[in-house]
């Protein structure tokens, strides 16, 4: 387990997973170093009853968990702890005598001790972000640049937006070593690439597909290349016939299911959470994430800095604001490994460039002016055209904003074009 310092916080997990197995796709415990806390913070008012302890809040039900502070740096492993995404803090508690964690009843009285804000992630994945539920302005107002307006189903109109369920979001885009790594723990196999150079380019079958463990897919933590929206969401016992290509010998579905509902099925152990289902975010969730509570362009609060000369092709002059957060046509000429730039406030990183995610929804959906409560169009065996968010390393900047909604062919695939994984509540 890692130790990541994002501006203000310190993360306690990795914020990608490498490896399958028990203890790796749970993060079941976290270590805190001896300057974790300024002794000087200690209220000497308190006198010798106090104590001190490490305190997790958990960020989905706001219940605070406990467990006594160990001197000189240790690793918890709080097995006691519900599930969930934790706030981590070291308190100073006064006791009515004594030092033994057991004298804490209740709230109590207590000090924060100085400690750099940090967040742990118990389940369902160390890769994963909890996301609660809650409203938002989603589109953009008329006076950001690069707004669309008119009558088209792409228009920004600002409306508000409520979200009644929580959900995990995946911190980064689903990179190849993850997709790799998930599918041969579905059937055990190696994870086999087209003739091409990249898994899914061109027609499928088994004629143009190595099938030998010496040419699988280089490891690699830049996104997935290739992942069509079919080819994620395709489920042929749940949606009936009628996919467009044989995918009987595609790797995507292997045994004719695609992964979403290969994670769903159990077949990959550790992954099946009570309560939530794999899935791609609708639109709407997918912006909420994005925007992690900010109205602006960008995730980071920020607007773009000026129309550019980028719009006409020139990539001369660099957005400093966009430069922070994400890849684009201003500073990258091809997909990049992910969570090099800022994330967001809920610790999501590349929501605006570097690669196009795919959402669940038929394209089509034009906002409306009332408040809505979960929008989707949800249509899985429709050939209509599919939502994507976010902009990719080759768009320009006025396309790589939280608000900015386009669309392909859900059976298109592209190197441009790949997915987050989202883990919703029932």
């Amino acid at each position: 387990m890692s130790r990541r310092i994002l501006d203000d916080r310190i993360e306690l997990e990795d914020f990608v997973f490498s490896e399958l197995g028990t203890g790796n796709i749970e993060s079941n415990s976290f270590t805190l170093l001896a300057d974790d806390y300024n002794s000087q913070c200690l209220n000497p008012g308190y006198g010798s009853t106090y104590t001190l302890a490490v305190v997790g809040i958990n960020q989905q039900t706001g219940n605070t968990e406990m467990v006594a502070y160990t001197a000189g740096g240790a690793t918890y492993t709080p097995a006691a702890w519900p599930d969930g995404y934790y706030k981590i803090e070291i308190r100073q508690y006064l006791t009515s005598g004594g030092t033994a964690l057991s004298h804490i009843v209740g709230p109590g009285e207590y000090t924060n001790c100085h400690t750099k804000t940090m967040y742990w992630n118990k389940s369902p994945l160390r890769c994963m972000v909890y996301v609660a539920p809650g409203s938002f302005m989603m589109g953009s107002p008329v006076s950001e640049y690069g707004h669309v307006e008119g009558s088209s189903w792409t228009k920004e109109l600002l409306h508000k937006v409520t979200l009644s369920k929580g959900m995990y979001v995946q911190r980064t885009q689903l990179t190849i070593q993850e997709f790799g790594l998930l599918m041969a723990k579905i059937d055990g196999s190696v994870v086999h690439r087209h003739i091409g150079g990249y898994i899914g380019n061109g027609t499928l079958t088994a004629a143009n597909y190595y099938n030998t463990t010496s040419l699988t897919l280089t490891v690699s933590q830049k996104p997935m290349q290739y992942l069509s929206w079919r080819d994620m969401m395709w489920d042929p016992d749940a949606y009936g016939d009628g996919y467009p290509y044989d995918i009987t010998n595609s790797y995507y579905h292997t045994g004719g299911k695609c992964l979403i509902s290969r994670l769903n099925s159990g077949t990959v152990s550790g992954f099946s959470v009570e309560g939530y289902t794999w899935n791609l975010p609708t639109e709407a969730m997918w912006e909420y994430a994005a925007r992690a509570g900010v109205g602006t362009a960008l995730p980071s609060g920020q607007n773009l800095n000026y129309p550019t000369s980028l719009e006409g092709g020139s990539d001369s002059t660099l957005q400093s604001n966009l430069n922070r957060v994400g890849w684009y046509k201003g500073n990258a000429g091809a997909l990049k490994t992910v969570g090099l730039k800022m994330p967001n406030r809920w610790g999501l990183f590349d929501v605006v460039g570097n690669q196009w995610e795919w959402c669940r929804d038929v394209m089509g959906r034009s906002y409306l002016s009332s408040p809505e409560v979960n929008p989707v169009k949800d249509n899985f065996t429709s050939s209509s055209n599919r939502v994507l968010r976010g902009g990719g390393y080759g768009d320009a900047a006025r396309h790589c904003r939280c608000g900015l909604r386009t669309y392909d062919f859900g059976s298109s695939r592209s190197n441009a074009c790949g997915s987050r994984l989202f883990l919703l509540q029932l």
